[in-house]
């Protein structure tokens, strides 16, 4: 596949492409995890005071 250094720029880009790609999605999802526990924290802290 590589045929020597002339392919060594575009596989380099094609690595940090694919990390920068893994890193992104890995920070997505962990925002959304805080996001919807901070969430599901209001929601079972109103259903609470609903419910007193």
């Amino acid at each position: 596949m590589l045929s020597g250094p002339a392919d060594l720029p575009s596989f380099n880009s094609l690595m940090a492409f694919l990390i920068s790609s893994f890193v992104g999605a890995q920070h997505l999802v962990d925002r959304s995890l805080v996001a919807g526990r901070i969430y599901g924290g209001f929601a079972g802290a109103c259903l609470l005071s609903n419910s007193w």
